[in-house]
């Protein structure tokens, strides 16, 4: 198992350590050639305020409506006011339907009535509902936190000072944020009303907000064209995106395809039954996928960060793309092997092999940028509007 650490200069940065160990656990995310800074790069771009940990689209809005309540009344402790009600919010939406997918705790509460999840929905959704404009507050930074710990100081003056607080008083003693909700939010916690289900003033909401805070991005052009979603990234219509988000999604695809040869490569090393099967014939389009892929003008429009990571990655890449176009197997495999042991050292899995890698792919095939995790969010959108027309 990796071990992992960061330096705490704030809580913005642990609370995006989390994000990244957490979406570890995520099927595919496995990033065993250390490719993660692009794919997760190019993500940002298309999708922003996503990540892979986001179950469903309500849950920007139970979560914003639960911090705006807060602010009513936070209490001396509003983190543990809050956990406890985020508790009771899903505890109360699993029971309303056992069913549903994507209801934070549906695997433990029919163990444990009383049980809770280590991650709450807060903590997952806090990033996206700021860049959504849900809560707009002075330091674009601001952690969860943070948030939290102001609410609290603001709960105490006002209790020093005599202050009444209500939602008129926690405006003026709490002037760091500005809410946009739909309209109707108040009623959200009415027994009738929980459900992991957008409503339809909610899902119009959201669709607006993605079209308007991400203008250009590949999240509002689908949004705008939700009725026709396609299945995986690589077939989304190119005809229907603009120049410049056509050329993002031609340089992120032909780099998903130019990497699937070599995580299937990397998976026959481990003796895996499925990459061995498929190698025959994906090694004859190697040269084909190396000229396709444009290594210097993705560099060049991503503009990652300057350093010792982006070197190594930048020279793995341009020697995967020179064995490709010579089409020699044996020194791809030396290629692979040498990057998965100067990222993981001994805990290296080619220097490990486990009879479990037979019939259990590791890593990736190919990259999807967080598109299965947006088209869930745009999916629960278009099921709220089918609902009100039927």
């Amino acid at each position: 198992m990796a071990n992992w650490g960061w330096i705490d200069f704030s809580r913005e940065d642990r609370d995006l350590a989390r994000e990244i160990i957490a979406s570890l656990d995520e099927p595919g995310a496995v990033d065993e050639l250390g490719i993660g800074m692009v794919r997760d790069a190019f993500a940002d771009r298309f999708f922003p305020g996503t990540s892979t940990i986001q179950t469903r689209a309500k849950y920007f809005f139970l979560v914003a409506y639960q911090l705006k309540d807060l602010m009513r009344n936070p209490g001396k402790d509003p983190a543990g006011v809050l956990a406890k009600r985020e508790a009771e919010v899903s505890l109360a939406i699993w029971k309303a339907d056992k069913t549903a997918e994507g209801v934070f705790g549906r695997t433990i509460f029919p163990h444990q009535p009383s049980g809770w999840v280590k991650r709450p929905p807060s903590e997952i959704y806090w990033n996206g509902i700021k860049k959504l404009g849900l809560i707009q507050v002075g330091n674009p930074n601001l952690s969860l936190g943070e948030f939290l710990q102001l609410l609290q100081g603001a709960h105490s003056t006002s209790e020093l000072s005599g202050e009444e607080w209500d939602d008129a008083g926690a405006a003026g003693n709490v002037s760091f944020c500005h809410w946009q909700l739909p309209e109707d939010w108040s009623h959200w916690d009415r027994p009738e009303s929980l459900s992991i289900e957008l409503t339809h003033s909610e899902a119009s909401f959201l669709c607006q907000q993605i079209i308007n805070r991400f203008p250009g991005t590949l999240f509002a052009q689908l949004v705008r064209n939700r009725e026709r979603l396609p299945e995986d990234f690589e077939h989304i219509a190119e005809e229907e995106l603009s120049g410049e988000l056509k050329r993002e999604w031609r340089l992120a695809r032909d780099f998903s395809l130019f990497l699937k040869p070599a995580q299937c490569r990397f998976n026959c090393l481990l003796q895996n039954q499925d990459a061995l099967a498929r190698w025959p014939s994906l090694e004859p389009r190697l040269a084909e996928l190396a000229a396709a892929v444009e290594l210097e003008e993705l560099f060049a429009l991503l503009a990652l960060p300057v350093g010792p990571r982006l070197s190594s990655l930048s020279c793995f890449l341009s020697n995967l793309k020179r064995v490709y176009i010579q089409n020699k197997p044996g020194a791809l495999d030396e290629l692979l092997r040498a990057r998965e042991r100067s990222l993981k050292g001994t805990r290296a899995k080619t220097l490990n092999p486990n009879p479990d890698y037979r019939n259990n792919w590791v890593g990736g095939d190919g990259l999807t940028y967080r598109f299965p995790d947006a088209k869930r969010l745009i999916d629960d959108i278009v099921a709220a509007e089918v609902r009100v027309h039927a």
